[in-house]
């Protein structure tokens, strides 16, 4: 057999190697779908509905909010039928005393002047900066500080050290993520500027004596609860965010990372411009159908040996308390500065000697097919050598 058809006998084995069903969505990609949406609502209430003056509102109201989560809604001012529509948001006494409310996802409803406010509430410097990292990166995590500055200090060094761990093994998760999570900061300076931003999380203006931490992902959703103070588990955090990186099914853990989603609005279609990043329309009636689906059907067996699996395993088994019984945080030494009081120590891994150069399987596959290949041709020119020195050699006499 030539070596050219050994080679292509190889090449045919190895086309027909079975490859993994093409992925689904991992949950921070769902986070872009919306099934069930539940965006803000500005309610208008007015008898008026079909004046020119009531109309021109309208139209100008509409063309601020249009690439926005923020909908209009036109009632009238008889509270019994605004109950009829709204059902199970409670109702001011007074609802008669402003025109215009702004009611939350979470059905909190508060007057609203759309006309001097809006433009805040589509969009602040925090707002803007969540929806560019969220857009290019996993997700992002934001520090809402309080009155107390050692917690502050307490809780920034925990999240960048787990920060630091998933960052680091982030590709194993997910080798699409080419961008780190990274940690904003809402001061208590800022508060008053983020007001509209703290609203949304359900948050107070004024300032807390606790720290508080966010993780926001997808369509500006909160990634379930606030962590609050600074005596959580770090892995706890750690978990939360590699969780975003798993295939999205069937779990209620998983459908409880889909929270409310924060007050938004930009000037142009940023989902539709996350097409060629998310691989996918994430506003197309194929992907709301396939998240239906796998959100409805019967939940599957985790497959512990899955690449993206056995890396979430090991990122977590991997990552160690500095003082499971102070939160994941060393005690304080009054006799340290503040600004040391908290060192981030590097995790050292023993070695494992499984870990050699010929352990990953595609690359052994590769070294098998070259070295296969390299015999062959050495076989077959050695064959052709020898074949061409037995015809030139010329005969003895009398043979």
């Amino acid at each position: 057999m030539r070596f050219s058809q050994v080679l292509l006998h190889l090449m045919v084995l190895f086309a027909f190697v079975p490859t993994p069903a093409s992925a689904q969505f991992t949950v921070r990609e769902a986070g872009f779908v919306e099934i069930e949406p539940r965006p803000f609502r500005l309610l208008h209430l007015t008898d008026t509905e079909n004046t020119p003056a009531t109309l021109a509102r309208h139209t100008e109201l509409l063309s601020k909010t249009r690439h926005s989560n923020i909908v209009l809604v036109h009632l009238p001012t008889d509270p019994k039928k605004v109950a009829a529509v709204l059902k199970s948001i409670p109702l001011p006494t007074d609802l008669k005393q402003s025109e215009f409310w702004l009611i939350a996802p979470d059905d909190r409803m508060i007057p609203f002047d759309p006309f001097g406010t809006l433009i805040a509430l589509l969009r602040s410097p925090i707002r803007n900066e969540i929806r560019g990292e969220i857009a290019k990166s996993l997700c992002t995590v934001l520090l809402l500080e309080s009155t107390d500055e050692f917690a502050n200090r307490r809780v920034d060094a925990k999240v960048k050290r787990v920060l630091g761990a998933f960052n680091k093994d982030r590709s194993k998760l997910d080798e699409s993520l080419h961008h780190d999570v990274r940690l904003i900061t809402l001061s208590a300076k800022r508060r008053e500027q983020e007001r509209w931003t703290l609203w949304g999380l359900g948050e107070e203006l004024a300032s807390t004596e606790t720290p508080k931490v966010v993780v926001l992902f997808g369509n500006m959703l909160r990634a379930g609860e606030a962590f609050q103070g600074a005596e959580w588990a770090d892995k706890d955090l750690l978990e939360r965010i590699a969780t975003l990186t798993m295939p999205c099914e069937n779990d209620p853990n998983q459908r409880k990372l889909f929270g409310h989603a924060l007050p938004f609005g930009i000037e142009q279609d940023w989902l539709g411009d996350m097409k060629d990043t998310l691989k996918f329309d994430p506003q197309s009636k194929d992907a709301r159908l396939k998240l239906t689906d796998l959100w409805t059907k019967a939940g599957t067996k985790i497959d512990d040996k899955a690449p993206r699996r056995m890396a979430f395993t090991k990122l977590l088994d991997g990552f160690h308390e500095l003082d499971p019984e102070h939160g994941g945080d060393p005690q304080h030494d009054p006799n340290r500065p503040d600004n040391d009081f908290f060192p981030v120590q590097p995790i050292v891994e023993p070695a494992d000697p499984a870990k050699s150069f010929f352990a990953s399987t595609a690359l052994g596959i590769i070294l098998f097919v070259v070295g296969l290949a390299g015999w062959i041709a050495l076989a077959a020119t050695t064959w052709m050598v020898e074949r061409s020195r037995a015809s030139t050699t010329p005969p003895k006499p009398g043979v």
